[in-house]
């Protein structure tokens, strides 16, 4: 009810009256926030910007896998000519930490590449830490079309940057 009679000069009202936001959408589609009743009688209308409903939102250019069936399952999707980076990890491990943000960084700007962390201390992931020969951590593995390419331990960037150069040049 609220939705359909509160239509007016090309933004369309989403929420209740009493509620503290509400939503509008413009007509460009942007979603616009409105703070409205008491917050906002006390600090003006306060605005924050949204997307777009027709842009979809982005999956994280990590993903995080849990179990070995996880693992497995992201290996067997990589198909014939697809490219994966596993990262043993553990959220106790210095080394870890300090390089994470260049491999977030690194599967932010390939997006041909998957990039993948597993926590090692996850009992579900035992058997693949197993199967990969982790024995310290950070691990790096590298895959092709689900086959292991490379593999090193440590948190060598240099070592990263180029294990994430020669599986772009696989993917050209």
């Amino acid at each position: 009810m609220l939705q359909a009679a509160a239509r007016r000069g090309g933004l369309r009202l989403l929420g209740a009256p009493h509620r503290p936001s509400q939503a509008l959408i413009d007509a460009s589609g942007a979603q616009r926030l409105y703070s409205a009743g008491i917050d906002g009688a006390r600090a003006g209308v306060q605005t924050a910007e949204t997307s777009s409903p027709a842009s979809a939102p982005k999956a994280p250019a990590v993903l995080q896998l849990h179990s070995d069936e996880e693992v497995q399952t992201a290996l067997n999707a990589l198909g014939a000519h697809g490219l994966a980076i596993l990262d043993f990890t553990a959220v106790w491990c210095p080394p870890c930490k300090m390089i994470a943000p260049l491999y977030e960084q690194l599967a932010a700007s390939h997006p041909a590449i998957n990039f993948y962390k597993v926590d090692i201390d996850g009992e579900a992931v035992r058997g693949t830490v197993l199967e990969q020969a982790v024995s310290s951590v950070p691990t790096f593995v590298s895959y092709r079309g689900g086959k292991r390419l490379d593999q090193f331990s440590g948190a060598d960037r240099a070592a990263l940057q180029l294990m994430v150069d020669a599986l772009s040049s696989a993917a050209a």
